[in-house]
C-alpha cells in the first residue's frame, strides 16, 4: 500500500510539474527551441520501463525518475 501511495504522489507530481511548464511556456515570450539554450523538455523510458523527465532552461536541468 506504502508503494502505491508513493507512485501515485509521484505520478501526480509529473503531472503538476508538466502543467506548470507548459502553463510557463504559453505565458513566455522567450523562445522555446533547443539550440538556442533556452528550453528544453524530454521525457522517455529506459531499459527497465522506468520513466524519466528531463527538462532543461537554460542552465538549470531537473530530472526526475517516475
Amino acid at each position: 500500500m506504502a508503494k502505491l501511495k508513493v507512485f501515485i504522489l509521484g505520478a501526480c507530481s509529473c503531472i503538476v510539474l508538466g502543467l506548470l511548464c507548459c502553463a510557463f511556456v504559453s505565458f513566455s515570450h522567450q523562445d522555446t527551441d533547443f539550440e538556442s539554450n533556452q528550453w528544453y523538455q524530454s521525457v522517455h523510458t529506459d531499459e527497465n520501463g522506468d520513466l524519466f523527465l528531463r527538462i532543461q532552461f537554460g542552465d538549470i536541468i531537473i530530472t526526475q525518475l517516475g
